[in-house]
């Protein structure tokens, strides 16, 4: 679950870090009449922002993957397209980007290295990604379509109900207000309470006039009530919001994290957008948000019961709108108490809760002005060596690194490199605070991790006989079909890990898995031949989805004799299946072979040569 939640974390890093840019877009396009400026903003803050949700969380957990990243473009074009051609009114936000950005990131890990029929082969590997994301987007459109209208029919009429029920329907509209924005939804909500709730007959044209916004502009005495509150929040409440995160940011992150929350104080308190601040914590910190949405209830309670009445939810529209309100100067008395006290309880929520916010870990100057590319071989000797790397990503300042044996990390030495922070958020992971040059350090170290393992050693997994795979008595493996690599007659029966590395997936019923090595090797260990068909019985798997293990971890425990009086071969394989990414896999010569000791196959890995 860390581990997930640290992927998270980094994904949405993506999506929320354009937000600030597409408002100050927008503020400049409205003040300056450019309606092309104005254009772009809203394409990023309303057109787009779903499909950068689904990009971001692609990304983010498949390793920066292009292929998913496209798969989750394609999973999201086409469920948005299936779900409005059911019901065209149908907008599933940001969620249903979210939903497809993860869709296909699991799709990917399951699926990215299967292989089909040669006149299928088109549509082999990673390019499989792509169909089943198409797949999934036509299931997930037609979900969003049928499910999405009912719930939009429900929160219509909870509006209606909003209107109707004065102070009370004033606080559940500000929390609803705010919780419905990661679906989209909120925007029914909005249109029904501004330009459908209520009716007024304007004095001057006679003509009858619907919604709060409309009603107020036609000076409707009971119009704006339930929208004055939204100026405590948007000019004073998400201001103090963002000065509560920069100032909780650690020293050395401080100026970095005050510059982009500046920015997205002013876009709330000038143009009432109040997203990229949000976006800021909404996911890294839902229980924070729930608090600002009971909060932002609560200041259309107050300012409803005082009889504040007002529109507009920037700070210029308040001085526009002015004659049209009344009792509006309390906003600013009841606007600061609100800031002073959204101030003091987000820093003590956030220290209380230890939010992993922006800013939280500490850059390293001293890194960030130092050669990356000399920090990468000492940095990577610290962390225990190539053969104790798994895998290694980066988010703005920490190194995100995932370790066969984390007992190996010298912490010391890392210091002296200047690591500013060492956090162990799993049980094989680390994460190392190198400052806001993270991203380029890691890449520094996966090209030295690629050139420092030229050659990779697979030992036995099995005590038994080593076979050709020509041997082997299927047709699939001995064709070479799914990679080359070798068989294995085993005498005992003890799966073990043939290299360091991380369990991808284990089929139902234990009798095969695949693994990625730390040198990015992916293997397939099937133990017998069609032993799918004894749908579990007899294996025990003692490795989960997701483990780190070493070389010679207890995988799997079989009984061979078993399973050959069942009347399957227990002869088992060993298969490099993105041997198309090595320069040659050599297999050892025949012979009886050491589970966890002796070398059966080597792999040459191309960017050794």
């Amino acid at each position: 679950m860390g581990h997930m939640f640290q992927k998270l974390s980094a994904a949405l890093l993506l999506p929320v870090v354009i937000l600030p840019v597409a408002a100050v877009y927008l503020a400049i396009g409205d003040q300056l009449g450019w309606v092309a400026l104005r254009a772009a903003g809203q394409s990023l803050l309303v057109t787009y922002l779903p499909l950068l949700f689904a990009v971001g969380l692609a990304l983010g957990f498949t390793g920066r993957d292009g292929m998913a990243a496209l798969a989750g473009v394609i999973g999201y074009a086409v469920m948005a397209s299936v779900a409005t051609a059911i019901d065209p009114a149908v907008d599933s936000g940001v969620l249903g980007g979210m939903a497809m950005g993860g869709a296909a990131a699991l799709l990917f890990h399951r699926f990215h290295r299967v292989r089909l029929p040669e006149y299928l082969g088109l549509f082999a590997g990673k390019r499989f990604v792509l169909v089943l994301s198409s797949l999934a987007g036509v299931l997930a459109g037609v979900f969003f379509g049928l499910t999405w209208p009912p719930i939009g029919r429900l929160i219509v009429g909870m509006g209606q109900w909003l209107y109707a029920a004065g102070a009370l329907g004033a606080f559940v509209y500000g929390v609803f207000n705010r919780l419905l924005i990661p679906t989209g939804l909120h925007h029914i909500l909005n249109n029904l309470i501004m330009y459908v709730a209520g009716g007024y007959a304007d004095p001057v044209t006679g003509q009858l006039v619907h919604g709060e916004v409309p009603r107020f502009y036609a000076r409707d005495p009971s119009a704006g009530y339930l929208l004055a509150g939204f100026y405590l929040t948007m000019v004073f409440a998400v201001p103090a919001i963002c000065l509560a995160i920069a100032h909780e940011a650690r020293p050395g992150e401080r100026a970095r994290v005050t510059g982009i929350m500046v920015t997205a104080a002013l876009t709330s308190a000038i143009t009432g957008i109040t997203e990229p601040a949000e976006f800021a914590f909404m996911f890294l910190a839902p229980a924070l948000f729930v608090v600002h949405a009971l909060l932002t209830g609560a200041a259309l309670w107050l300012t409803y019961v005082l009889g504040v009445r007002h529109f507009g939810m920037a700070l210029p529209m308040f001085f526009i709108n002015l004659g049209f309100a009344d009792r509006a100067w309390l906003i600013f008395p009841l606007g600061a108490a609100f800031a002073a006290g959204y101030y003091l309880l987000f820093r003590y929520l956030i220290r209380r809760w230890d939010l992993p916010l922006m800013g939280r870990v500490p850059a390293l100057p001293a890194a960030e002005a130092g050669d990356t590319a000399a920090t990468a071989a000492p940095v990577l000797e610290a962390l225990g060596g190539a053969g104790n790397v798994v895998s290694i990503d980066a988010c703005l300042t920490r190194l995100r690194v995932e370790l066969v044996d984390p007992g190996l990390v010298n912490a010391e030495a890392l210091s002296a490199l200047g690591a500013s922070g060492l956090s162990r958020p799993g049980a094989s992971l680390v994460q190392v605070v190198m400052g806001t040059s993270s991203a380029a350090l890691c890449e520094d170290i996966k090209g030295l991790l690629t050139r420092t393992r030229p050659t990779v050693v697979l030992v036995a997994p099995l005590t038994g006989r080593l076979l050709p795979l020509s041997q082997v008595p299927d047709p699939v493996f001995s064709a070479g079909t799914v990679g080359p690599g070798v068989g294995i007659d085993p005498s005992e029966g003890r799966l073990l890990a043939p290299a360091p590395g991380r369990i991808e997936y284990v089929f139902p019923g234990g009798h095969a898995l695949t693994m990625t090595t730390a040198s990015g090797l992916e293997l397939i260990l099937h133990l017998g031949i069609d032993t799918v068909r004894l749908a579990g019985q007899g294996f025990t798997v003692r490795a989960g989805v997701g483990q780190a293990v070493k070389a010679g971890e207890l995988l799997v425990e079989f009984d061979p004799k078993a399973v050959a009086l069942a009347g399957f071969s227990p002869i088992s394989v060993l298969i490099v299946a993105n041997a198309g990414q090595t320069a040659r896999v050599q297999a050892a010569s025949p012979g009886p072979v050491r589970a966890g000791h002796d070398p059966v196959v080597r792999v040459s890995l191309k960017g050794g040569e």
